[in-house]
């Protein structure tokens, strides 16, 4: 896989985990070009991981001969990254969430299908051994509920990207966070249709630089008529991630902070754990179907991560409501 020309789209904190995954698995410098509308940070990065620096993806893959591209701009500046490379036939890995509303997801959903290009959703919870493992216990089992919850301090930390708090943007907990628990839940126990949400503002109150709840409650209804809730604070110390589901005979709980997962299955005692670093693993995954032309290797393609985004932009709309919202089809 060292020979694959690898082009970075947005340098910025994703960027830098993904790098060093990408060191890890081809090498020190693994990198053939980088771009980002700070060229300062291009630069920065390209000194550490290899390549020419950009301040126009248009142009880098004009001058560069790029085997692959890694887009790691904000959810709100993902469009247009993705619809380049749909253009050029260039194979693509682009972290979560797809887009930042329905609109531009639709788009982007367009330009991969029809372009035909291999690509991938960042995802990276599908790549859990545990989850998949979790997977096998309820094949064949109707989930008749799920309860989640996640608790960060994003809020309590002074750096925190501003954008992660604006609406417009980041879209908060929901868009930022709950996404991935979303997603796991619609892996294993189907499609949410409709989604209640509350928020609150206890301990940072709104402002211009916060336009999003700290706290958020989301109850939900799944396709096969069960239900489920999932809370979510950024007003917390410490990192809570956790996810249990139930059938008429089975339970297993999920938990991502710890790497473990639990259960009883049919009355059997069920353990599983993750093994490898699933950043990793989801790399490795993408750029194996690359290499081989295989897109069965993928588990999150921009089609189906968009249900994903729809189900928390239906809560995100319920927040302004304050009333039930079905997820809208893209």
């Amino acid at each position: 896989m060292a020979d694959l020309r690898i082009a970075i789209i947005g340098a910025g904190g994703m960027a830098q985990r993904h790098l060093k995954t990408l060191a890890g698995l081809l090498g020190e410098k693994p990198v053939a070009a980088v771009c980002d509308v700070d060229r300062t940070r291009a630069s920065a990065t390209c000194a550490a991981y290899g390549g020419a620096a950009y301040e126009d993806a248009a142009l880098m893959l004009k001058a560069e001969p790029i085997d692959v591209a890694f887009i790691f701009t904000p959810p709100f500046a993902r469009e247009d990254a993705v619809k380049l490379c749909c253009r050029k036939g260039l194979p693509f890995f682009c972290e979560k969430p797809p887009a930042a509303d329905l609109k531009a997801a639709g788009k982007i959903v367009e330009a991969a299908v029809k372009s035909g290009v291999i690509h991938s959703v960042g995802f990276m919870y599908r790549h859990a051994e545990m989850v998949e493992e979790c997977r096998r216990w309820f094949d064949g089992q109707a989930v008749t509920s799920a309860v989640s919850q996640v608790a960060c301090g994003v809020l309590l930390e002074p750096d925190s990207l501003t954008w992660r708090k604006m609406a417009a943007q980041g879209g908060g907990p929901l868009l930022d966070q709950a996404i991935n628990i979303v997603d796991i839940i619609r892996l294993i126990a189907g499609e949410i249709t409709e989604v209640h949400a509350f928020g609150s503002n206890q301990l940072a109150p709104r402002s211009e630089t916060l336009t999003v709840p700290e706290t958020v409650t989301m109850a939900y209804r799944l396709a096969n008529g069960a239900v489920g809730c999932h809370y979510h604070s950024w007003a917390q110390k410490g990192w809570t991630c956790e996810l249990e589901l139930r059938a008429a005979d089975s339970r297993a709980t999920l938990d991502f902070a710890t790497g473990k997962a639990t259960g009883s299955i049919k009355g059997e005692a069920k353990a599983a754990a993750v093994v490898k670093d699933y950043y990793a693993t989801e790399i490795e995954l993408f750029l194996k179907a690359v290499r081989e032309k295989n897109p069965a290797l993928i588990r999150s393609t921009m089609a189906d991560a968009v249900k994903s985004l729809a189900v928390v932009l239906a809560a995100s709309r319920s927040l302004e409501t304050g009333k039930p919202e079905r997820v809208k089809e893209v």
